[in-house]
């Protein structure tokens, strides 16, 4: 068994396993707010992957590098209400359920500035 392994059996053990993910998302939802808030972005794009979009700020659940910054699109986005100009994401909504996609687009709705837009392309 490796220490990581042993180390959330052991925080799983005295109850302390929930808080830790907690935190952990905590800080990775407060480092994407504030790479949002310095870097100057207007555009979203969202679940990205390895396709990144210039002069975008660039997101993925799971980022693979250091210019994508983490977001969990089935969560409140850490984004002031109509901060956003534009909104895109390309072949992700039909990897969340369909509670999640109606929360999601409730909270791209509350980002976006009134009258821009957002663009979703999903593959079924």
């Amino acid at each position: 068994m490796s220490i990581r392994s042993k180390l959330i059996s052991a925080l799983d053990a005295i109850g302390l396993l929930e808080p830790a993910r907690n935190f952990k998302l905590k800080l990775a939802e407060e480092k994407t707010r504030k790479a949002f808030e310095t870097g100057g972005f207007r555009k979203l794009h969202l679940g990205c992957g390895g396709h990144l979009l210039p002069g975008w700020f660039n997101t993925d659940l799971l980022p693979n590098s250091s210019d994508v910054a983490a977001l969990d699109v089935t969560k409140p986005f850490p984004f002031p209400s109509g901060s956003i100009e534009e909104i895109f994401s390309e072949h992700m909504i039909e990897h969340i359920s369909y509670t999640d996609a109606i929360g999601m687009l409730k909270e791209c709705y509350r980002i976006l500035q009134p009258g821009e837009k957002f663009v979703f392309q999903l593959q079924i």
